[in-house]
C-alpha cells in the first residue's frame, strides 16, 4: 500500500502489475516505474534517516550493507496493509489475521526505523501498536501473551521519546502503557509467594513463546502444567521499567503530571529489585557440566520446555536486556555453540541462532549481536551480523525467510516473516554506533570492519545518526603518506553539553592488523590528547569533558597516529581475522 496507485485500479497501476502487454503499454510500464522511483526518493527523504557512504572492499562491502539496510526498510514498509497495518508475512506463509498482533513484528520494526533514524515511520509503528493492539487493561491483542516482548514494547517506547522528544505521543498513550506495566509488575508479584529462598522469587510469570508454548496465558495452558518463571522476562521488564521510569519521570515533570511521575518512580524502584532477583535466581539455578562449564537455566524451575523455539528465543531476550554479566553472555554463547557439555541444543549455525541443525532464524536473533557488541565480543558479532546479510536474506530482494537451512541448499527455507527484515539496519546502525545499556558509553566506530580503514579505502561517513542525546555525525578517513593515521570527525550538537552519556563516548579506530595495536599518538583539536587506549584501539572521552569549546573546534579534528614499534596486546575478541563471511550480490 505504499507505492503510487496500490489502492488504485487504474491502467498504469495494472501495467505495473502485471507488464505490458503490447507496445502501447510499455510506455504506460514505463511511466508507472518512473513514478514508483520518484514516489520512494520523496518518501525515504522525508523520514529524514541517518546518510552512509562506507567503504566497500570486496570482502566486506559496505555499499552493499547499505543499500541492503535501505532495501529493508522498504521491505518493512510495504509489508504493511493501509499503511500502518502489521502482518508477521504474507500469504501464502504468515499473512493470516492471526499473526498480525504478534509482539516481535512491532519491536522490531519500531527499533530498526528508529534506530535508521525514519522518525514518521517509526510514530506511525509506535501510534498504531498502541491504539489497536494494546487494550486498555494491558494486554495485547494476540493468541496469548509473550511476556518478554510484552516488556521489551516498552523499552522501545523509551527509545522513542529519548531519540524524538515527542511527549505528545507518549502523554496520549500513557493509560495504556501504564496497564502493561502493571501487568509485568503483577506477574513479578505473584511470584513473591514462594518466598525470598525460592529461585522464583521475584521472576515474572507467563511465557515467552505465544505460537508454541502452552504456558504463554491461562487460556492455552495444559491445566496439568504450571506456567514457568522464565528469566527472559525479569531481564527484559528490568530493562523496559529502567528506561521507561526514566522517560516517565522527564515527561512527568515538564508536564506537570504527578500521576506520570509517580509511575515513573515507582518503575524505577521496582527495576534494581528485578536486576537483584534475577541474578541471585540464575545463580541459585545454575548448574556444573561434567567438564566444569557453567550451565545457566532458562527458567526459575528444574522443568524447562525443550523446544527449539523457546531456547533460542529465551537466550536471546535474556541477552537483548543487557542485564547479563559478560561471563554470563560469553557461557550462553559456548552453550549455543555447542561448546560445552552442557547438554543443551546446540542451535547457533556461523554465530546465528536457528531452531536446530544448520539453520539460521531471523525474528527473534537481535539479542544475540546486542550482547555481543555490549561485551564487546567484536568478530562474534561480526561473523553473526555478515552470515545474517548473507544467508538470512535471499539475494536480490532482501527478503527473509523465518529460517532457513545453510547446510544444506536443498531445503526449501520457512516463508517470509516482517520481524527478521530488519536485522541487517539495526545491527548496521549498532555496528557504526552503539550506547552500552548499563554505563550509557556512546560508542562510535565500535565494530567497524578493519578492511574499512586499509589505506586507499574511501572515507567512512555516517551523518544525522540518532542518539538518546541527539542526531550526531562522524567519519573516518586514512591519512595519505608513508606512516599510518586516521582523522576523525566527530560532530555534536549542543544538547550534549547539558546532556551528556553518562559513560562519555568511545571512539573506536579498528586499524588493519598490520596496525592493530600500534597506536601511539592523539591529538584533538590539534592538542594532545592522553585518553587513549591502544589495546582497545579507543579515544575516550568523558561526560565531563563535553564543553561547548571541544565540541566546536575539538572534536571535529581528531588525528590517531599509529607508530609504536611494539604493538599492545589486543584481546582475541577484538583481533581475530578468521570470522568472516563474505557478503556477496
Amino acid at each position: 500500500s505504499r507505492f503510487p496507485g496500490a489502492n488504485r485500479s487504474d491502467a498504469n497501476t495494472q501495467t505495473l502489475l502485471t507488464g505490458p502487454v503490447n507496445a502501447t503499454s510499455a510506455s504506460q510500464f514505463y511511466e508507472t516505474l518512473l513514478d514508483n522511483k520518484q514516489y520512494w526518493r520523496q518518501e525515504l527523504r522525508a523520514e529524514g534517516m541517518m546518510e552512509l557512504k562506507l567503504p566497500s572492499p570486496s570482502t566486506t562491502n559496505g555499499t552493499w550493507l547499505k543499500t541492503q539496510a535501505l532495501h529493508s526498510i522498504v521491505r518493512s514498509m510495504i509489508t504493511r496493509q493501509n499503511t500502518w497495518e502489521p502482518r508477521y508475512g504474507v500469504c501464502p506463509g504468515f499473512g493470516a489475521s492471526n499473526f498480525y498482533g504478534l509482539q516481535d513484528v512491532f519491536t522490531t520494526t519500531a527499533t530498526a526505523a528508529l534506530e535508521m533514524g525514519a522518525m514518521p515511520y517509526a510514530r506511525g509503528v509506535i501510534d498504531y501498536q498502541f491504539k489497536h493492539y494494546i487494550r486498555p487493561d494491558g494486554m495485547v491483542w494476540y493468541v496469548a501473551v509473550e511476556l518478554a516482548a510484552t516488556a521489551r514494547m516498552l523499552t522501545v517506547l523509551a527509545k522513542f521519546h529519548t531519540y524524538s522528544g515527542d511527549d505528545g505521543l507518549l502523554l496520549e498513550h500513557f493509560a495504556k502503557a501504564k496497564a502493561l506495566a502493571e501487568l509485568l509488575e503483577a506477574r513479578r508479584s505473584s511470584s513473591m509467594q514462594f518466598g525470598a529462598e525460592d529461585a522464583r522469587y521475584g521472576i515474572p510469570v507467563g511465557g515467552i513463546d505465544a505460537q508454541h508454548d502452552s504456558q504463554s496465558t491461562p487460556l492455552l495452558m495444559n491445566h496439568d502444567e504450571q506456567p514457568l518463571h522464565w528469566y527472559a522476562s525479569a531481564a527484559e521488564t528490568y530493562r523496559a521499567f529502567t528506561d521507561i521510569g526514566e522517560v516517565w519521570s522527564t515527561i512527568g515533570n515538564r508536564s506537570g503530571r504527578a500521576d506520570v511521575i509517580a509511575h515513573g518512580a515507582e518503575l524505577l524502584k521496582i527495576a534494581p529489585l528485578l536486576y537483584s532477583d534475577l541474578h541471585v535466581s540464575m545463580n541459585r539455578t545454575v548448574n556444573m557440566s561434567s567438564s566444569g562449564e557453567r550451565c545457566w537455566a532458562l527458567a526459575a524451575e528444574t522443568k524447562q520446555q525443550a523446544r527449539g523455539e523457546a531456547t533460542f528465543r529465551g537466550y536471546s531476550e535474556l541477552l537483548y536486556s543487557g542485564a547479563l554479566t559478560a561471563a554470563q553472555a560469553d557461557d550462553i554463547y559456548k552453550a549455543a555453540s555447542g561448546g560445552t557439555s552442557c547438554g543443551a541444543k546446540r542451535f547457533l549455525t556461523l554465530g546465528s541462532p536457528g531452531i536446530g541443525g544448520t539453520t539460521i532464524a531471523t525474528p527473534t536473533a537481535y539479542g544475540f549481536a546486542h550482547a555481543l557488541l555490549q561485551h564487546d565480543r567484536v568478530e562474534k558479532f561480526l561473523l553473526h551480523f555478515f552470515a545474517v546479510s548473507a544467508h538470512g536474506y535471499t539475494r536480490g530482494t532482501f527478503t527473509t525467510p523465518e529460517s532457513s537451512d545453510v547446510g544444506n541448499r536443498d531445503v526449501a527455507p520457512a516463508q517470509y516473516v516482517s520481524a527478521g527484515v530488519v536485522l541487517v539496519p539495526t545491527y548496521l546502525k549498532w555496528m557504526l554506533c552503539f550506547e552500552e545499556p548499563q554505563t550509557r558509553t556512546l560508542w562510535l566506530g565500535k565494530a567497524v570492519p578493519r578492511d574499512w580503514l586499509v589505506s586507499g579505502e574511501a572515507p567512512l561517513v555516517a551523518e544525522n545518526v540518532t542518539t538518546r542525546y541527539g542526531r550526531i555525525s562522524f567519519s573516518l578517513r586514512v591519512s595519505a603518506g608513508s606512516s599510518y593515521s586516521v582523522q576523525a570527525n566527530v560532530t555534536l550538537p549542543s544538547s550534549f553539553v547539558s546532556k551528556p552519556p553518562a559513560g562519555g563516548i568511545r571512539l573506536r579506530i579498528r586499524a588493519p592488523l598490520a596496525h592493530a595495536g600500534r597506536l601511539s599518538k592523539v591529538t584533538v583539536g590539534g592538542q594532545a590528547w592522553s585518553a587513549f587506549d591502544a589495546a582497545e584501539e579507543t579515544i575516550d572521552i568523558a561526560a565531563s569533558q563535553l564543553t561547548p569549546a571541544l565540541i566546536a573546534t575539538g572534536l571535529p579534528e581528531i588525528v590517531a597516529s599509529f607508530g609504536a614499534t611494539t604493538a599492545a596486546p589486543l584481546r582475541a575478541a577484538l583481533l581475530n581475522p578468521d570470522h568472516r563471511v563474505v557478503p556477496t550480490a
